[in-house]
């Protein structure tokens, strides 16, 4: 029986849930919204953590990051021809023609990275990666950039870190699926109104990525193809050898941010009960 992408999912999960805990653990001192625990829906309630220390040290330093990364008023990248096209062609010099056009190409790409708005998911990917660190950005199509959150992909790398197979794994209405996915839809799916769509990404013998989607154990009518150039950039914010996912910045200082978070929750504790007062009568007392 051949394998599928939901039984390959459900195996790589066991290499993916220690630092899924971690990343969890991370993610309840300092903002629990980007990582909720497991089972969380739109109807629980997130955990508070007792300080706000790790949410504003989070947010101050993805900040700081994404203005490096897209500095204000300037383009966030500079275009030139590599040298190797230089010694070929015989010129080292640039001449007018090919830096002005260079120019342009720069101002270009850079209007389709405002009006895509990359900065916003530039930033959303940042405080993951400072959190849990790991993040799956996927460029669209249409030059947007999609987020991925560690509970909702895997990967593989060698012992090179070169990435060689991703898994995705996504929720979406069975009302939004196309026509030809319609019948691979069960009642089932329509009662809880969610269904589930994998993304199976690996390499392969042609120096390609081959790609696939599946819905309930079942290929997607046109979803095979491959790529040449992979749209998707599973990021790490620092990397062990041989290991294929990454660890944050957040999980560097989470004994502080735990004892910080204790003593918080211990004052709290302690001025509610020095605040108490209770107003008694003796019973013997005159009126």
């Amino acid at each position: 029986m051949a394998e599928t992408a939901k039984s390959r999912y459900e195996m790589m999960k066991r290499k993916r849930d220690p630092y899924l805990r971690r990343a969890r653990d991370c993610a309840a001192l300092t903002i629990p919204a980007l990582m909720p625990p497991e089972g969380h829906n739109e109807f629980a309630v997130l955990p508070e953590p007792y300080q706000g220390l790790g949410a504003r040290a989070t947010v101050s330093l993805a900040s700081r990051l994404m203005v490096a990364m897209y500095p204000p008023g300037k383009p966030s990248f500079k275009l030139d021809v590599p040298p190797e096209a230089r010694i070929m062609s015989g010129q080292m010099a640039v001449t007018s023609e090919v830096e002005q056009g260079l120019v342009m190409s720069e101002k270009l790409i850079q209007s389709e990275i405002e009006r895509k708005q990359w900065r916003r998911s530039t930033n959303l990917a940042l405080q993951y990666l400072l959190v849990t660190g790991n993040s799956l950005e996927f460029i669209q199509p249409d030059n947007s950039i999609r987020i991925f959150r560690l509970d909702q992909y895997c990967v593989s790398r060698d012992m090179n870190g070169v990435l060689k197979e991703i898994i995705t794994e996504e929720y979406l209405s069975p009302e939004s699926l196309p026509e030809e996915a319609q019948g691979m839809v069960k009642a089932d799916d329509f009662s809880q109104n969610r269904i589930p769509l994998y993304t199976h990404i690996k390499w392969s013998k042609k120096a390609k990525f081959e790609v696939y989607q599946e819905i309930n154990g079942k290929m997607v009518p046109g979803s095979k193809g491959e790529y040449e150039t992979l749209p998707y950039n599973a990021l790490r914010y620092t990397s062990v050898i041989g290991e294929d996912y990454g660890r944050g910045k957040v999980e560097e200082h989470l004994p502080d941010l735990r004892c910080i978070d204790a003593l918080s929750k211990a004052l709290i504790d302690g001025a509610a009960m020095a605040s108490r007062n209770v107003t008694m009568i003796r019973p013997n007392a005159a009126g």
